[in-house]
């Protein structure tokens, strides 16, 4: 699952609550991920991703939720990055 640092509120497909960020999203109805891979970390890697509309470009993380141990931790990322921009 990915997180776009930066963008609005994302297209909402499911009504089911994500535990992490509040709401399901499907990041590729708003944004074109790249293949090629900016950089990797411990939990994830980073990709760029052009907003479709605005054709902006943001660097996209994408974090492998299985690496997690405890869900705060991915809920503070998330919020960390929520703050960049």
């Amino acid at each position: 699952n990915s997180f776009a640092s930066g963008s609005s509120l994302r297209s909402v497909k499911n009504k089911e609550l994500c535990p992490v960020t509040g709401y399901l999203s499907d990041i590729s109805v708003d944004y074109q991920l790249s293949s090629t891979v900016l950089g990797k970390g411990h939990y994830g890697c980073v990709r760029e991703c052009t907003h479709r509309v605005t054709r902006k470009r943001y660097a996209c993380k994408s974090i492998d939720k299985s690496k997690i141990g405890r869900l705060d931790h991915l809920q503070r990322e998330v919020y960390l990055l929520s703050k960049t921009n």
